[in-house]
């Protein structure tokens, strides 16, 4: 029952809680504990769980325990271990139903293992957001997970270049989908005479 795999959150044995951790049956409530779990591999089990779960909330699921559910995404999104971290990101880099400060929190991770699926994939990141980012001078790694975004925009592309990152720039021209103005592909063809690693995609962009 519930309320006896809540109890068994707190069990001294770490198989069991790992246990208790993967069970679809656990409560969400008993999240809050586990998010606090002194052993990584509880805690990367509940990041896996919850991340899968999160995003499958209807209406009225959200409304009864959605509050819960967020507080322990938070926890877990500022867990000190990159892997706990890592494996939310990978869980929730195309959920659309969760907290967008969950999200935001991802996204401007100091692990680029951590921020870039959320800065790939996420649907829940807008260009004013994604622009802050970038002017935070992220590493190079977030950089390119952003040009590879689907349907880049065109201030988002420009910001891109304007770091002068070769391979974010690589990558953004390697993007079929991202949309750059025709004055910054310009200027690009022209700088590209000193970058080699752009000729291929320049030549082969639409």
């Amino acid at each position: 029952r519930p309320e006896i795999l809540y109890f068994l959150a707190k069990d001294p044995g770490v198989d069991v809680r790992r246990a208790v951790a993967r069970n679809e049956a656990t409560p969400v409530q008993a999240g809050l504990i586990l998010a606090d779990d002194s052993d990584t591999d509880v805690r990367c089990d509940l990041a896996q769980r919850i991340g899968r779960l999160a995003p499958q909330l209807d209406e009225s699921s959200r409304e009864r325990i959605g509050t819960v559910v967020d507080a322990v995404l938070a926890k877990l999104a500022s867990d000190q271990v990159p892997r706990v971290r890592q494996l939310l990101a990978e869980e929730l880099k195309h959920a659309v139903g969760v907290s967008s400060a969950v999200i935001e929190k991802l996204a401007r991770d100091d692990d680029p293992s951590v921020a870039a699926p959320v800065l790939e994939y996420s649907p829940l990141l807008n260009d004013e957001l994604l622009l802050d980012i970038i002017a935070g001078t992220p590493e190079g790694a977030a950089l390119v997970a952003i040009s590879r975004r689907a349907g880049l925009t065109e201030p988002v592309a420009d910001a891109v270049v304007a770091t002068d990152d070769d391979d974010a720039i690589c990558s953004l021209l390697s993007n079929r989908s991202a949309q750059i103005r025709e004055e910054t592909l310009d200027a690009l063809v022209e700088q590209s005479a000193s970058v080699p690693t752009w000729h291929a995609p320049l030549v082969l962009r639409p």
